[in-house]
């Protein structure tokens, strides 16, 4: 018989000592020459297993009960006082195996949670680096700046209008990064709403690329549109928001592109979604980059990419307003080969 379990145990020393009493009893009984009926063992046998097996049985439940209860409630792997009280252990079970398992389910939860958290403070730490350096750089621009007018550049008509212009660039760019910090807190907090309508995302690429066209023929940068049809292209998504992905993707082809290089938009009709692409031939980045290449600030080539002006947040903040569709966005890319940016929307 298996004994893996308070009742089988229980069976088991209840079997064994009934029997083993029973037989010394009739022993004694024999020994003594006393005439007993022929039910009488198979009756003590019977009487002797329940008492034994209850006994045996209530101190082990009793026994294991307490144990346990103590163990979860150390552990707390029931997080409430409720949960604790209503706990029903099966005694016809292996109750250690399901405590065992139970243990190690928590243990792993527990080690997940830690990884968790030294995950999210590592990247606390590091986004108060980059959010410190990314500031720091325009206030003390601005702050040398001022200090040279303050110093009598004021009076000279050679700098002063030219150093308040470059002040008020350093503003601008803290300005932008607040307003763009801003817009992640609230795409995180829920607190912007996405406004559904059904709209032709053929005109609105044209639109996004008509503002843009300045800004990449000044890099000598082609951009063209690639669409699977000629026609319309209806979807299901927030014109407005779409058109913000669609300018910082290709504004972020031309930064990083190469003087006299291309950016392609691209259509593609998979099932009830349309595949937006965002393709160019810039100087790319390394396999192991891509996964981070959505994160706050993370930055492929920091120097130069400072020196673009950018806030380092246009790629978080087309990643939430992409996954606020309940969309995805994807990125593949190979040093100085090119990107291309993928993101799916909901056919209207």
């Amino acid at each position: 018989m298996q004994v893996n379990s308070p009742r089988a145990i229980s069976l088991y020393i209840s079997i064994l000592t009934a029997l083993i009493s029973t037989v010394i009893l009739l022993l004694i009984v024999l020994f003594a020459d006393i005439t007993i009926k022929f039910w009488m063992p198979f009756a003590l046998f019977a009487f002797l297993f329940v008492i034994i097996f209850f006994l045996v049985f209530y101190s082990i439940k009793k026994f294991v009960y307490n144990r346990i209860k103590l163990l979860y409630r150390s552990t707390s792997i029931f997080r409430s006082k409720k949960a604790l009280l209503e706990m029903d252990l099966d005694m016809r079970t292996d109750i250690l195996e399901k405590v065992s398992r139970d243990v190690a389910e928590w243990m792993v939860e527990q080690h997940r949670t830690i990884d968790q958290l030294e995950e999210r403070e590592s990247f606390r730490r590091e986004f108060i680096g980059n959010l410190s350096h990314e500031l720091k750089t325009p206030v003390f621009s601005i702050q040398g700046y001022i200090l040279t007018l303050l110093e009598g550049g004021i009076n000279d008509p050679d700098i002063n209008v030219k150093f308040l212009e470059k002040a008020a660039i350093g503003v601008d760019r803290i300005t932008r990064l607040l307003d763009d910090l801003d817009a992640i807190s609230k795409m995180e907090s829920g607190q912007i709403n996405i406004a559904k309508e059904r709209f032709d995302f053929a005109q609105l690429a044209k639109q996004v690329v008509d503002e843009i066209e300045n800004k990449a023929e000044r890099k000598e940068i082609k951009i063209t549109i690639r669409f699977s049809s000629e026609k319309s292209i209806w979807v299901d998504a927030d014109p407005g928001k779409i058109s913000q992905v669609l300018t910082n993707l290709i504004i972020n082809a031309i930064n990083y592109g190469k003087k006299g290089g291309y950016i392609y938009i691209k259509s593609h009709e998979i099932g009830d979604k349309i595949l937006i692409e965002v393709e160019d031939n810039g100087i790319g980045m390394d396999k192991e980059e891509t996964p981070r290449i959505f994160e706050r600030f993370y930055r492929v080539d920091k120097s130069r990419a400072r020196q673009k002006g950018g806030t380092g947040l246009g790629l978080a903040i087309v990643k939430h307003i992409i996954e606020s569709h309940d969309e995805s966005i994807t990125v593949r890319s190979s040093p100085e080969e090119g990107s291309i940016f993928s993101f799916s929307l909901t056919r209207a």
